[in-house]
């Protein structure tokens, strides 16, 4: 019942309108009658002249040079469906853009996750590596890749007094990453 008082009011009020553009009651819309209406329902002052005429034209059915009325209502008719068809479409555009939206939002949680995990794994691979070297090999290649001197390590290591105790050398041992497994 709504579907059909609410077409009812639409047929209704583009018989208004279109007897409100006639304005000189002689069944017919002037192109400059059509600029004038178009001006005051867009609101606009300024609208381009141009393309007014192009939607004249393309309304003016018999290419009359005016609009009967049963052309502005036939018009009227399509613009009005074709509001409404957008509307429809924007809605949908618009709800299919949110679901986009939260998929790429669990898209990137997604992806930092595997970053994370796999950066995880790398760190477990680098501590099974140590852990697999004996601390010997562990504490040579980090002396190694620090060009490190065995008198400069002695008497960094050793507080200066030319020996290194076993707390002092487990100290810096750990100090620099070798992982040192109970037997």
């Amino acid at each position: 019942m709504q579907v059909r008082a609410a077409k009812v009011k639409t047929k209704s009020f583009i018989a208004d309108i279109a007897r409100e553009w006639d304005t000189s009651r002689d069944g017919s819309v002037s192109k400059m009658e059509f600029r004038q209406n178009i001006r005051k329902l867009l609101e606009d002052k300024n609208a381009d002249a141009k393309e007014m005429d192009r939607l004249f034209d393309q309304l003016d059915a018999d290419r009359s040079g005016s609009l009967e009325v049963s052309e502005i209502k036939d018009a009227l008719k399509k613009l009005h469906e074709a509001a409404a068809n957008a509307t429809v479409r924007a809605a949908n555009e618009g709800a299919q853009a949110s679901e986009l939206r939260a998929r790429a939002q669990r898209a990137s949680k997604v992806a930092e996750a595997i970053v994370s995990s796999e950066e995880k794994a790398a760190e477990l691979k680098e501590a099974e590596s140590r852990l697999e070297q004996s601390v010997g090999v562990q504490l040579g290649t980090k002396l190694s890749n620090k060009g490190a001197k065995v008198g400069e390590i002695v008497a960094k290591w050793g507080g200066g007094d030319g020996s290194i105790d076993k707390t002092e050398f487990s100290t810096q041992v750990r100090a620099l990453g070798v992982v040192c497994t109970p037997h």
